[in-house]
């Protein structure tokens, strides 16, 4: 079986980019592993004594995205598309890649806001990221993509 990676943001885009790679797979022998990641400041809180690590924080984030990402699988389902999800807190980029390297994948599918370059210069991008630290196929769904 072969593998692509899909992250996703779990914003309106997102279904737009898992409906895109049901299309893109067909009836393909093609697994689709949906990947979202949650920001590492997701867990922390400051209190009375500083910054704490609150576990449940992050478990009741990770529970609740999963819902959210399996919620947006339908279309994978009527076609019948095999897919797996992971919801996991770290680095995006670092995430998409390491996954990507994990099952072979020979392509991943991604979105990209296209916010500008004054943005990306000052805040960067998850997609410019990959990019640049892989050498597994990008294929770039843009922002203006409408198509469900």
């Amino acid at each position: 079986m072969r593998h692509i990676i899909v992250p996703v943001d779990l914003g309106d885009f997102s279904q737009r980019i898992i409906n895109y790679a049901a299309d893109f797979v067909g009836d393909q022998n093609i697994k689709l592993h949906l990947i979202h990641i949650i920001p590492l400041d997701v867990s922390y809180v400051i209190g009375d004594m500083g910054m704490q690590y609150i576990q449940s924080a992050e478990d009741t984030a990770i529970a609740s995205d999963k819902a959210k990402l399996r919620a947006m699988t339908g279309k994978l389902d009527e076609k019948g598309i095999v897919y797996s999800i992971k919801v996991e807190q770290g680095i995006p980029a670092d995430i998409i890649i390491e996954q990507a390297e994990k099952h072979n994948a020979e392509m991943i599918i991604m979105g990209s806001h296209g916010r500008g370059l004054l943005y990306e210069t000052f805040v960067g991008s998850v997609t410019k990221d990959v990019l640049q630290e892989t050498d597994i196929p990008v294929l770039i769904i843009p922002d203006k993509f409408r198509k469900d």
